[in-house]
């Protein structure tokens, strides 16, 4: 009798069991469905870049008729703040020459936007940019980094991410407050009346809650599932839904949430949609694909 090496059957065994993991782990993948796609308006292009720039962090002015957004050049390594005019079609630069995060929100009269940008040590910090001029006003000073700050509707104080925690803090500058049950939070935005605040929790599946302002009743509002994640929500205008980056094999697309019915729809049948935002009046969104900003009607 022929005799076969121990080596060769342990070999055989490990190399049947990697192809039926792989095989499994795809099967796995597979049994994710997109939810339905909604019926939506027009799609336009609004900002075209050259190949070495990249628009995103969108986000709406208060009165509906300019787009807040980043916009880095790879090849000065050049970030900067711009606006797009609706009315009238044309995009102004702000201030150039930052280096961060740079996540707009608008102040309520829309005069200024805070963004999160690093200083002269490195750490992030939130500014204050008068839209006018291009003025740059620090808001926080202490050491630790602090990300993408959102005003509030009343105008008395802004929120931003910092050590893995929501906090707040008089729009004129001041110590921030913690609020409580918003430990591994990020990407925070107040609702229409400031009483809820919409954040995304860093998980392993990056979930989406609502908190009172005073971190009373955390309630899961998208969960990610295995092998998807959440990120960038945006209130609509009247708070009834949110819109989302729903990752899917490493892919973004737009998802619109019902939180009546608690029923999801696909925006848009395209893959790297990002950074939406809900228009004040409710009719369109603004969001980033392929390297430019666009904007969607809604019917």
């Amino acid at each position: 009798m022929k005799k076969v090496k121990s080596g060769l059957i342990n070999f055989k065994i490990v190399f049947t069991f990697i192809i039926t993991l792989l095989f499994s782990c795809d099967n796995e993948k597979d049994t994710f469905i997109w939810p339905e796609l909604l019926e939506t308006g027009e799609l336009i292009q609004i900002t075209t870049t050259n190949a070495s720039s990249w628009d995103f962090h969108s986000r709406w002015s208060n009165d509906g008729s300019k787009v807040a957004f980043a916009r880095f050049n790879s090849t000065n390594s050049d970030l900067s703040l711009n606006i797009w005019n609706k009315p009238t079609n044309e995009i102004k630069n702000v201030v150039s020459g930052l280096w961060g995060d740079c996540a707009p929100s608008w102040s309520p009269d829309d005069m200024k936007i805070a963004i999160d940008v690093r200083d002269e040590n490195d750490v992030s910090q939130i500014y204050i940019v008068n839209v006018n001029d291009g003025q740059l006003e620090k808001l926080t000073t202490t050491d630790s980094n602090k990300f993408r700050p959102c005003w509030s509707k009343d105008g008395n104080k802004i929120i931003f991410t910092s050590s893995g925690n929501l906090y707040t803090m008089p729009a004129e500058g001041g110590s921030g407050v913690i609020i409580p049950n918003t430990q591994h939070a990020s990407n925070a935005q107040w609702n229409f009346d400031d009483s809820q605040i919409l954040f995304v929790k860093d998980s392993q599946n990056d979930d989406i809650y609502i908190v009172n302002n005073d971190g009373t009743e955390l309630t899961l509002v998208a969960e990610g599932k295995s092998g998807t994640n959440e990120n960038w929500a945006s209130w609509s205008p009247d708070g009834t839904k949110i819109i989302y980056q729903l990752y899917h094999k490493g892919t973004p697309r737009l998802i619109m949430k019902d939180l009546k019915l608690d029923k999801e729809y696909l925006l848009l049948d395209k893959d790297d949609c990002r950074f939406a935002d809900w228009s004040p009046d409710g009719n369109s969104i603004v969001f980033a694909h392929d390297e430019n900003l666009w904007l969607l009607s809604l019917n």
